[in-house]
């Protein structure tokens, strides 16, 4: 906690963690950099291509920086094609508006004590405060730290009606509605899933 208190940002920084304001890029160090210094180039950099720039569009968010980093690092651990950002950001933005859990997966893998490449429903049921299937409204903090297109993302959500989506197994998602849309998507999600396992001669998992 004294060393985050040093660092020379001039905007509030959690108290235990840096998790999400350690800006990912790639950084030339002298052998023997310290720890220090290390950390203290990634923050003026994350000050520099986001805090700074940013500024207005995170106040016109109406949350705070912590806030929208904390979505960020959702959006860079749910989305792993660029088209998908700012829909997936649109689904989080309806769903924190309707009070409706947002249920984000990689808030329950983020928990749990060792990373699972599948989740089972007993995973979802983990006591913390990371796992949005238990508690409403965003997590306390990041889940990673996310890169300046989920950053954009965060502050630019998709106008869109959309409340659930489902990956399919070329990492893009199926975007629905409603439950029954969502439902139908993940029986759509399923059969691709059997007939790529069909295709592989392996099994079909969960």
């Amino acid at each position: 906690p004294d060393a985050i208190a040093k660092l020379p940002v001039d905007f509030a920084l959690p108290k235990r963690s840096l998790e999400g304001y350690l800006f990912p890029d790639t950084y030339d160090f002298a052998p023997g950099a310290t720890v220090e210094q290390v950390i203290d180039e990634m923050m003026l950099n994350f000050s520099r291509r986001f805090a700074r720039p940013y500024e207005q569009e995170i106040t016109a968010s109406g949350r705070s920086l912590h806030d929208v980093l904390t979505i960020a690092s959702l959006i860079e651990r749910e989305a792993k094609e660029p088209q998908d950002r700012a829909r997936i950001a649109g689904v989080l933005e309806n769903r924190l508006k309707r009070g409706m859990k947002l249920q984000v997966d990689a808030t329950v893998e983020y928990a749990l004590p060792e990373y699972k490449e599948s989740l089972s429903y007993a995973d979802l049921r983990v006591k913390s405060p990371y796992n949005t299937y238990r508690y409403k409204g965003l997590p306390p903090g990041p889940i990673a730290n996310p890169g300046l297109d989920a950053l954009k993302a965060a502050v630019h959500p998709e106008q869109n009606n959309f409340l659930y989506y489902v990956a399919r197994p070329d990492h893009t998602h199926l975007f629905t509605r409603t439950f029954a849309e969502h439902e139908k998507a993940i029986r759509e999600v399923n059969a691709e899933w059997r007939k790529l396992q069909s295709g592989r001669g392996g099994a079909v998992g969960g």
